[in-house]
């Protein structure tokens, strides 16, 4: 016993010797992995830095390839590095946070970066807008301006490296000697090993001395033991019994298993395939799970955001400020239903999206995460679009009908009425709403109208009376109106009547008229009928106008714009041009650069203004003489360069024919043909010349228009008259000429067909008709006739 207690002491000193050294050895050992750790973030500091300068240098030397060759392959490392350069700043700012020298000369290289970025795409935008970089002197491509940047950022990265370099030779230092200082505590392990290894034997061969007296004790400890075998042996046949029932209970349980992985599996593909998007959060917005339904939103697959994306990664700004509007009311209630947010794709496009958000505590009341449930309302957007869109024009209908349109209660009572009251009734809508029909009713015709009212569910939904209303002036009109009730689903009761009025006081002075006369009386009634189905139908195309206009005006503002702002994108690069050149003769070029823009947009302009004044003027029908006409407009030309080298000659037939028609619309039409026949003179043609022939017929006037030009080709005839077309080949107007020219034509009933060679030559064939018939010459005597009752003749 005395020596089992020495063994036990000997090792319990030595256990504790080891742990002792295991410790101290452990926490050496972190402080090993700190200081490689400090060591491996110097270098990726100084890697990070290094890579900045080599975006920044790839950047400018891109540019600069781009700037000499015109060939914009070379603007793909410039774009990479634009794309790159706020990514590594932003890990260096990472690397950094807890120096604040770095984070200073950071900000600086940030702001610089800035800079020169923001240079660099200024003289994009001016090469790509001008086209004439190689126009201009070096000095305002590559300015001074443009060298300091760079010579700044690389002494600001310079001394981010030093300083990094500085710190990672002391860093290395206190590594080597925590290095040293794990070598002398291994080696007093392995010193201490020993020494317990020594005791140890001496111990154990003491030990294995006294074996032998114990040997006797063991046989007879395995009789003993043989005899609780048998006993074990038969214990051990009721345990198979038992192990044959477990075995079943197992299959059970196993059959069980598979059942609940089938349910987990669904539940899994369910989540997934949601028609809604599913994702949850950590208190700081990193995104833990999210389904693949809005992962397919996204854009992203499931690596790129697990664990590395944050909520305001994929929310945008405004969805942002949605939310902490109501993150008080989230903290107090634990969740917030039917907030609109929008969110952004990878690609950068953003939708509208409906989110249900609740979050999840612990025991403690500890924040866990958070369960947003997503549903794109992309589609809803465009329906409540749609449907404000159909309420302004539903609202312009009514606002302008002639018709009286109102929507009541059953018990009469007004709450809509459409602006024509005013003309029928004499009184405003407001003065109506809240007033009941039945107040205005002649009281010979109140019962009927009551009872028509009435017995609305004994008639069809849609049905028609006449009666007698009180104007404002107190005076008698009769009243035709068509009624149509809608009912309330649930209770099949009707919830307000729709009524179209219109004034039919003359139609029944003139049935009273003509109840002497069956025969002329059906006659007014047929005519009555033609005269509503003749408005009917003018309605219906006015209707049909309206949307095709529409549809054209949303094209016209979209490309008259766009034509507005490109010129205004040039001379906006062009001043932040000269703003960084102090050379006059530049400055000038530029100045004459802006002019030239000036002018083009003034061409524009004037062409929208003779498109406006094109569709909304009247016709001013009178008297025409073609050649004064064709010559006044080639003198208006005369400024355009080349005109002196076109012949043009005007041959007119059967001259002392009388032709009317607009002239400025005319005008128009011959400007604009010998304006294109001026810009597309092929230079390569002997004599160029503009041949106009013209035969007037007391009906209308044949006017043909030829030129030896470059031409059109042939794939492109049938576009030359839509609006903004420009052909391939030396486009530089507005595209409006010839849309202008179909859109007068059209006006003045004329048409128009165009035949063309590719540079041979181009010739269209006009059509005008003569409107002698429409030029209003009244005398004297017809001027003073009274005008004539309809009625009367009726």
């Amino acid at each position: 016993m005395r020596l089992e207690k020495i063994v036990n002491i000997i090792y319990l000193t030595g256990v504790l010797a080891l742990i002792s050294i295991g410790i101290a050895t452990y926490h050496n050992f972190q402080a090993v992995l700190e200081r490689n750790n400090l060591l491996s973030h110097s270098h990726a500091v100084i890697r990070t830095a290094e890579k900045i300068e080599a975006f920044i240098k790839e950047a400018e030397t891109s540019h600069r390839g781009y700037f000499l060759t015109s060939d914009k392959t070379y603007l793909a490392p410039y774009h990479t590095s634009k794309d790159s350069l706020p990514v590594y700043l932003k890990k260096l700012q990472q690397f950094t946070a807890a120096n604040a020298s770095q984070q200073a000369r950071l900000e600086n290289l940030s702001r610089r970066t800035e800079d020169k970025l923001e240079f660099l795409q200024e003289s994009i935008l001016l090469k790509d807008s001008l086209a004439l970089a190689s126009q201009l002197p070096v000095s305002s491509i590559f300015p001074k301006a443009g060298k300091k940047l760079m010579a700044d950022i690389r002494a600001i990265i310079a001394s981010i490296i030093a300083e990094e370099n500085r710190s990672l030779a002391l860093r290395t230092t206190d590594l080597d000697n925590s290095i040293s200082l794990t070598r002398l505590i291994i080696y007093l392990v392995i010193l201490l090993t020993a020494i317990i290894a020594c005791v140890s034997f001496i111990a154990m061969r003491k030990l294995i001395r006294s074996k032998s007296s114990y040997e006797q004790n063991l046989h007879n400890l395995n009789k003993e033991v043989n005899r609780f075998n048998e006993e074990l042996n038969s214990s051990n046949e009721k345990l198979l019994s038992t192990n044959e029932k477990l075995e079943t209970s197992n299959e059970q349980l196993q059959a069980n298993n598979r059942l609940l992985q089938l349910y987990a599996d669904e539940i899994n593909e369910l989540y997934n395939h949601a028609p809604c998007g599913y994702h949850s959060t950590n208190e700081a917005g990193l995104i833990l799970n999210i389904n693949d339904t809005e992962l397919k939103w996204l854009g992203y697959t499931r690596d790129e955001v697990i664990g590395k994306l944050h909520l305001t990664d994929i929310i945008s700004s405004n969805g942002a400020e949605a939310f902490k509007r109501t993150y008080e009311q989230f903290l107090a209630q634990g969740y917030i239903n039917n907030l609109e947010s929008e969110m952004i794709r990878k690609d950068g496009t953003r939708f509208p999206i409906l989110v249900n958000i609740n979050y999840l505590k612990d025991g403690n009341g500890k924040f866990l995460k958070t369960h947003a449930n997503i549903f794109d309302i992309t589609e809803l957007k465009k329906v409540q679009q749609k449907l404000q869109e159909n309420e302004y024009h539903y609202r312009l209908m009514a606002d302008n009908i002639t018709d009286m349109i109102s929507r009541h209660y059953p018990d009469g009572t007004y709450f809509y009425v459409s602006p024509s009251c005013k003309k029928l009734l004499g009184y405003t809508p407001e003065e109506l709403q809240g007033r009941s029909l039945y107040d205005l009713i002649h009281l010979d015709d109140l019962e009927s109208v009551v009872q028509s009212y009435l017995s609305l569910t004994e008639v069809p939904e849609v049905h028609t009376f006449i009666y007698r209303i009180r104007r404002k002036d107190r005076k008698c009109i009769w009243f035709e109106t068509i009624n149509r009730y809608f009912k309330d689903p649930e209770t099949n009761q009707i919830q307000e009547v729709l009524s179209v009025s219109r004034d039919v006081t003359q139609r029944k002075e003139v049935e009273e008229k003509l109840k002497v006369a069956n025969l002329e009386l059906e006659q007014i009634k047929q005519d009555l009928e033609y005269r509503v189905q003749e408005r009917t139908t003018e309605l219906h195309h006015a209707l049909q106008e309206l949307r095709l206009r529409n549809h054209e005006l949303d094209n016209y503002v979209y490309k008259v714009s766009h034509d507005l702002r490109a010129p205004l994108a040039s001379i906006l690069g062009l001043v932040s041009l000269s703003k960084l050149d102090n050379d006059i003769s530049t400055i000038k070029h530029y100045i004459a650069l802006i002019e030239n823009r000036v002018n083009k947009s003034d061409e524009f302009i004037k062409s929208v203004m003779n498109h406006s004044r094109i569709l909304n003027a009247e016709l001013n029908v009178q008297s025409i003489d073609f050649a004064k006409l064709i010559t006044t407009s080639i003198d208006e030309l005369r400024y355009m360069p080349e005109v002196d080298q076109i012949d043009f000659s005007i041959n007119i037939e059967n001259q002392q024919t009388g032709f009317f028609n607009d002239e400025e619309r005319l005008s128009i039409i011959f400007k604009n043909f010998l304006s294109n026949a001026i810009k597309y003179r092929n230079p390569q043609a002997e004599k160029s010349f503009v041949r106009f022939t013209i035969t007037l017929t007391p009906q209308e006037a044949f006017i043909q228009l030829a030129d030896n030009g470059v031409g059109i080709e042939s794939s492109y005839l049938d576009k030359i008259f839509d609006m903004f077309f420009r052909g391939p080949i030396r486009s530089e107007g507005s595209g409006l000429g010839l849309y202008i020219v179909k859109q007068t034509l059209d006006r003045l009933g004329g048409t128009i067909d165009v035949s063309s060679r590719f540079n041979r030559g181009t010739t269209f064939k006009m059509v005008i008709p003569n409107l002698k018939d429409e030029v209003k010459l009244e005398t004297p005597h017809e001027a003073d006739q009274p005008v004539a009752d309809n009625s009367a003749k009726l």
